[in-house]
């Protein structure tokens, strides 16, 4: 049997532990979200598209795309995703 303050640390330990598994859910699943635009910035980038278009055809504002857009440029013609992910975190 736990005593009352066992059980209160075990409580705390608990609460922290969710707490760090939903921060990192949270980056997952904002890292996989920034990297799928990439992609598919990347993909229009190829096809000869330009920013006004690619933010249509995404249906993102110029402001959202544009940076995307000027990092893929910079890693061209290889247009590494994982580089323009670390370009736009920096």
């Amino acid at each position: 049997m736990m005593s009352t303050e066992m059980e209160g640390c075990v409580d705390d330990m608990c609460n922290i532990s969710d707490l760090f598994e939903e921060q990192v859910t949270e980056r997952v699943t904002e890292r996989v979200t920034e990297q799928t635009l990439i992609s598919k910035v990347v993909k229009k980038i190829k096809r000869g598209k330009n920013v006004a278009e690619i933010a249509d055809e995404l249906e993102e504002t110029v402001e959202t795309i544009t940076p995307v857009y000027e990092a893929a440029l910079k890693a061209a013609p290889d247009y590494d995703e994982t580089a323009i992910y670390e370009t736009l975190k920096k």
